[in-house]
């Protein structure tokens, strides 16, 4: 693999890929769906917070408890956590 360039400096919002090998998917298929269930949950969750109806950015009711989430489980400051949320 050979790096040729870094998806924020072609676009304008946040992109991910989620990779699984074949013989895990074959073999723990219940996992790897607890696992995408849970990033949908994820994502929604994220969304709800940080994404007006609108979809631009916006604090909804739930932005001070996840940046909170996110702070406890980055190692990091509210503050500081908040200042990265894009």
């Amino acid at each position: 693999m050979k790096l040729i360039g870094y998806t924020g400096d072609e676009v304008a919002w946040q992109a991910g890929a989620t990779t699984v090998a074949t013989r895990t998917a074959n073999e723990r298929r219940d996992l790897v769906g607890r696992y995408l269930r849970a990033v949908a949950k994820g994502r929604r969750d994220y969304v709800a917070a940080f994404i007006g109806p609108d979809g631009k950015p916006k604090d909804g009711l739930t932005a001070p408890s996840v940046v909170t989430t996110i702070a406890k489980y980055v190692g990091q400051p509210a503050e500081q956590v908040k200042l990265g949320i894009s």
